[in-house]
């Protein structure tokens, strides 16, 4: 049904709001659209990163973490169910990798997608299960994990 909505609506907006590009690239790369949300994602950097006469010299913040949910939540594929970190990557087939770091309930967790594989590290906390690509995995500190996707 979700994505049944979202082609439904997403040709009606008229994105005259900046967060608008960032929420529907966020939504296209969770449905795997990922053409779609990096159309979205480019738009989105050009209102927020591109010279503004308008700006007075300023960004805006929201924009700019719509644009971190898009590549994290998005194509990252993060997401926080109740007690449970999951990541199901959905990465655009031109994107070699992406790396990046969470903070998530006292633990940092380092994270990087490339070559088919997800590496997991949890550098600082408790250990902690993760869900990666549909498996339930445990996370120690000082280890890494690396599974294939």
């Amino acid at each position: 049904m979700g994505e049944a909505n979202f082609r439904y609506y997403e040709p009606k907006c008229s994105h005259g709001s900046s967060l608008s590009t960032s929420m529907h690239a966020l939504v296209a790369a969770r449905l795997g659209d990922t053409e779609m949300a990096l159309r979205y994602l480019h738009k989105t950097v050009a209102l927020d990163l591109d010279p503004d006469p308008n700006s007075a010299g300023g960004v805006r913040m929201a924009g700019l973490g719509g644009m971190w949910q898009t590549v994290i939540l998005g194509f990252g594929g993060v997401e926080l169910k109740g007690h449970q970190l999951t990541v199901n990557p959905k990465l655009p087939p031109r994107w070699r990798s992406l790396s990046f770091r969470l903070c998530w309930r006292g633990r940092v967790l380092a994270i990087r997608i490339d070559d088919g594989h997800i590496q997991a590290a949890l550098t600082k906390g408790e250990e902690m299960e993760i869900q990666i690509a549909g498996a339930i995995h445990k996370l120690t500190a000082g280890s890494t994990l690396q599974v294939p996707i």
